[in-house]
């Protein structure tokens, strides 16, 4: 699989997670969307992060989840995780 396959992949599935949870319109949703604007509290929050877990199988530690707030530092940091396991 090549990088920008699975940059495409995570970042259609991150922002179907992102829609569901936070009841957005895709269509308003891109990269640069700081989902954290339409999260009411660090509940929310926390429970995004786990469905992004469980969607790619991987583990976010607390003090990384916390420097993510656009829709690109969760789909660069899954991507990466992502691409160091296929090497």
């Amino acid at each position: 699989m090549k990088y920008n396959d699975l940059y495409t992949s995570v970042t259609n599935k991150v922002l179907k997670i992102v829609s569901e949870q936070s009841n957005i319109d895709p269509k308003e949703l891109d990269q640069y969307t700081d989902f954290t604007n339409y999260i009411e509290d660090s509940l929310e929050i926390v429970e995004m992060i786990m469905a992004f877990e469980e969607e790619f199988g991987i583990d976010i530690p607390d003090e990384d989840s916390e420097s993510m707030f656009r829709i690109k530092d969760v789909i660069a940091y899954i991507a990466a995780a992502l691409w160091k396991d296929t090497k």
